[in-house]
């Protein structure tokens, strides 16, 4: 993403809308929210770390799917394992997290191409 160099960092810079069906109760819920650009980070690893979990964990996907996008990035499960271990340290009472990073590793053990 690009911006004009003298565009508004408070400005909306870009809308994201969600939409999901919970599979127990089929209810529907949609989101909508706008990102300004103070909203963003130039460096990933400077973001929020759930954001960047939550990241990595959709590549992780991705890369198990063997999706367009996943090949378009580059990235490989080597990288995802790296990022996962990472974030992990920032948040170590997350099991949740924890659990997700040791699986990133152990994938890599179970791939043929890593």
């Amino acid at each position: 993403m690009k911006f004009k160099a003298d565009a508004d960092p408070e400005a909306p810079a870009l809308t994201v809308y969600m939409r999901w069906e919970d599979p127990n109760t089929g209810e529907v819920t949609e989101i909508k929210r706008s990102v300004a650009r103070a909203d963003l980070s130039e460096d990933f690893a400077a973001s929020d770390p759930r954001f960047q979990m939550t990241a990595v964990v959709a590549q992780y996907a991705e890369i198990l799917r063997q999706s367009y996008w996943a090949k378009d990035a580059g990235t490989t499960l080597a990288d995802v394992a790296r990022d996962a271990q990472r974030i992990a340290e920032y948040l170590p009472r997350d099991n949740d997290v924890q659990e997700f990073a040791q699986l990133a590793g152990r994938a890599i053990d179970l791939s043929v191409t890593q």
